[in-house]
């Protein structure tokens, strides 16, 4: 599978799963937006990681500069 095609796999489980927390959480506004971030950043880092777009090796080059 191409790389883009699993990005955007990565992008429609992120959407999904903060589509099923939506129904769950109710917090004040603020807290929803802090949380969704956390979380989508979270889903999208993992999803991206397992369907191996890039590596951990990588990652870390990437945050180092």
């Amino acid at each position: 599978m191409g790389s883009m095609m699993k990005i955007v796999l990565a992008s429609g489980l992120m959407y999904g799963l903060l589509l099923l927390a939506k129904s769950i959480v109710h917090l004040s506004p603020t807290l929803n937006v802090v949380l969704y971030a956390v979380l989508g950043g979270i889903i999208y880092l993992i999803a991206i990681l397992s369907l191996r777009v890039v590596d951990v090796k990588e990652l870390k080059q990437i945050f180092k500069k």
